[in-house]
């Protein structure tokens, strides 16, 4: 038995020694497409804006009991997490949206690009 369980730790050592590893990544260069976009006006029109807020989460995990090696039983558990956040007005999310969406713009304008308006 011990000489089973030695094996079996030095092959779990060894298969996590030998892991993959991922060397550096080079993008491509796709050529003449890169070179006419470079040309082109930087123009954007903005359709839609949008901001997901998250007011209230719940969240549940369960792990599941079982024999023990050594002998014994383990019981299942169960934890339940529940979180909201209350006093907020709908006025201080729009205004959150607002001033997310200057900053967005700006930060458009700032790398050279020219906010096209819907008219």
């Amino acid at each position: 038995m011990k000489n089973i369980l030695t094996l079996f730790w030095s092959l779990t050592l060894v298969v996590g020694l030998s892991a993959q590893t991922i060397g550096d990544f080079k993008t491509k260069d796709q050529g003449r497409a890169n070179n006419r976009m470079k040309k082109k006006e930087k123009r954007v029109y903005i359709a839609d804006f949008q901001v997901n807020y998250q007011l209230g989460l719940a969240l549940q995990d369960e792990q599941k009991g079982g024999r023990m090696f050594g002998g014994g039983v383990k019981g299942d558990t169960k934890a339940t997490l529940v979180v909201g956040l209350a006093g907020i007005d709908d006025v201080d999310l729009q205004d959150m949206t607002n001033k997310l969406y200057e900053e967005y713009v700006t930060n458009l304008q700032s790398q050279g690009y020219e906010i096209v308006k819907p008219e």
